[in-house]
This record gives structure tokens, C-alpha cells and sequence, in this order.
């Protein structure tokens, strides 16, 4: 393909089906609740910003490459930079909220989410570009776009469900068995759990 082809309709058809999957990729991955970060508006839309400036990036890398402007390529390497200033951010927003937490998580763990947040961005535009580069490389097959939409939206929605399971971390069930116990005092005021001596509470 050409530098002058590059505004072809189904390239840019292409590239909106890229975008299109990437961000729904990164709404797909926006986790929040009463307890945990982002939980506001303002929240929500800066990942979900970010996440569409990423799933665009990462659409437009293979037809950049293929009209061999290497100038637009370069652009990834800008925006991963962009993306560790955002782990930055949110790193210090979480050591912000840490000081008014009951129960403060720690720096590990904060970093951890930092990771995260940085790491959901590149795994949009691993989903853009596969989706992008499943549609021309389904196109050299066949030119019906009848087939070649669903084919492409397929390969996107597998790809980002491997990363999202490959990238999802441990929970308490992967390392502990919960089992429900009674409550009980023993010695007039040793609460126990089970058999568990949990605490003295006094009178």
C-alpha cells in the first residue's frame, strides 16, 4: 500500500473497528467501587480517555507502517511515556488517599495498582493493532466485509480475554480455603472462631 492510499475507506473502516474494540477493551477492564480507586466520574473518564487515545495509537501503527510513515510510529513511543507519567500520577494520588484510609494497603500494594492502571493501556493497544492487523490480513483472503468485521471483532475479543485472564491477579480464594465458623466465648472473655483464639475482649 502506498503513502496516497492511506485515506482508502476500508482503511479507515479498519482503523474505527481497531479503536472501536480497543476502548470498549478498556471500558470492559475499568474496575470501581465504594472501596477501591477510580470510584468518581472524573475518574472513570480520565481512564476511559487514555484508554481511547491508546486503542487509536494502536489501531493506526500497521497502516502507518504499511504507508511506511515511520514518523507516526514513533508516536507509540511517546505515548508509553505518556503512560508511565500516568502510573506516576496515580501513584501519588493513592499515597495521597492513603493518609486518610482506616486501614492503610501499604506501598506494594499501591504500586501494584499503579502497574495496573499503566498495564490496562498497553493491553488496549495490543487489542487495536491485533484487530486492525486481523482485518487486512483477513482482507488478502477475502474483500467481504461481511466476513471480515465479525472475523476481526472475534480475534480482538479473544485477545483482550487471554491478556485480561493472563494479567488478573491472585485472590484470597487461589491461596486460602474459607470455611464459616461459630462465634464463641470461652473463659467468660476469649472470643475464639472455631478453635481459633482470637482475642481477649475483657468484661
Amino acid at each position: 500500500m502506498q503513502q496516497n492510499h492511506l485515506l482508502e475507506s476500508y482503511v479507515l473502516q479498519y482503523i474505527l473497528i481497531g479503536t472501536m474494540i480497543g476502548f470498549i477493551s478498556r471500558w470492559w477492564l475499568l474496575r470501581g467501587d465504594i472501596r477501591q480507586y477510580p470510584t468518581f466520574p472524573n475518574g472513570y473518564l480520565i481512564h476511559l480517555t487514555t484508554g481511547f487515545i491508546a486503542a487509536a495509537m494502536g489501531s493506526v501503527a500497521y497502516p502507518a507502517l504499511l504507508g511506511k510513515n515511520y514518523v507516526a510510529v514513533t508516536f507509540l513511543a511517546l505515548a508509553i511515556q505518556q503512560f508511565r507519567d500516568i502510573r506516576k500520577m496515580e501513584k501519588e494520588t493513592l499515597h495521597s488517599l492513603e493518609k486518610e484510609s482506616y486501614a492503610p494497603r501499604g506501598n506494594s500494594y499501591i504500586d501494584g495498582i499503579a502497574k495496573t492502571f499503566e498495564a490496562r493501556n498497553y493491553i488496549v493497544m495490543i487489542v487495536s493493532l491485533s484487530t486492525t492487523l486481523s482485518a487486512f490480513i483477513i482482507r488478502s483472503f477475502t474483500k467481504n466485509k461481511f466476513i471480515i468485521f465479525p472475523l476481526a471483532i472475534l480475534i480482538g475479543i479473544i485477545v483482550v480475554s487471554l491478556l485480561k485472564g493472563y494479567t488478573k491477579g491472585h485472590t484470597l480464594k487461589d491461596i486460602i480455603t474459607v470455611e464459616e465458623a461459630i462465634l464463641d466465648f470461652k473463659d467468660g472473655s476469649n472470643l475464639y472462631v472455631g478453635d481459633i483464639y482470637v482475642m481477649n475482649i475483657g468484661l
